[in-house]
């Protein structure tokens, strides 16, 4: 079952589909201001795409955060722990006992937090730095791959349509396929945002 936070997600950008994508033609002739639209489709559904991994892996943390101080250590905690251990350049904690200390875990989930919320832009390198934290492991990035992948085609898409005059908006894609891209990718990030829950 998906996140409360990607459903949000996901109906965010259909609104911003309804809103802003010219429906598809045979001739591909659109007018300069559906190119305009469609551009301002690609740059805002990106918004929405960085502040949707933003927060889901905040909320992540933030759960594995409370269950460690009533006790319950799961991946996610641990390795928060061990990362803020590393980052703090301090001893690193090995057992259960040392895992368990709630300071250790406080500072940790203070720690990512700040990282998180000073993260601008979002791209595939981006998100894998957002996820070692909280325990995402080597095979769970290479299952996701094709994820990070399109996070980093999207990013570099999306600085051209940022800063495009609008008189070179016509030069650009069509706007049907603006859409295809994000859905495509919203494709793929339903099983991560599955993966991600099994975290805590």
């Amino acid at each position: 079952m998906p996140s409360t936070l990607f459903v949000s997600f996901e109906q965010e950008i259909k609104v911003l589909k309804q809103s802003l994508i010219a429906d598809s033609r045979e001739d591909f002739r659109y007018t300069p201001e559906e190119h305009k639209r469609a551009l301002g489709f690609r740059v805002l559904a990106s918004a929405h795409l960085e502040h949707f991994l933003e927060e889901r892996c905040l909320q992540i943390a933030s759960k594995a955060a409370a269950d460690h101080k009533s006790g319950t250590l799961t991946r996610a905690s641990k390795c928060l722990v061990v990362w803020y251990a590393v980052t703090a350049d301090l001893v690193i904690p090995i057992d259960n006992g040392e895992l368990a200390n709630r300071d250790h875990i406080d500072k940790a989930f203070e720690k990512y937090r700040k990282v998180v919320t000073k993260s601008h832009g979002i791209n595939g390198a981006k998100l894998k730095g957002l996820l070692i934290p909280i325990g995402f492991r080597d095979a769970e990035m290479s299952a996701h791959s094709s994820l990070f992948n399109q996070l980093d085609s999207v990013a570099d898409n999306r600085n051209p349509a940022a800063h495009t005059v609008v008189k070179r908006a016509m030069s650009l894609v069509a706007p049907e396929q603006e859409w295809t891209t994000i859905d495509n990718l919203m494709r793929l990030l339903v099983p991560f945002d599955a993966d991600v829950g099994k975290l805590i």
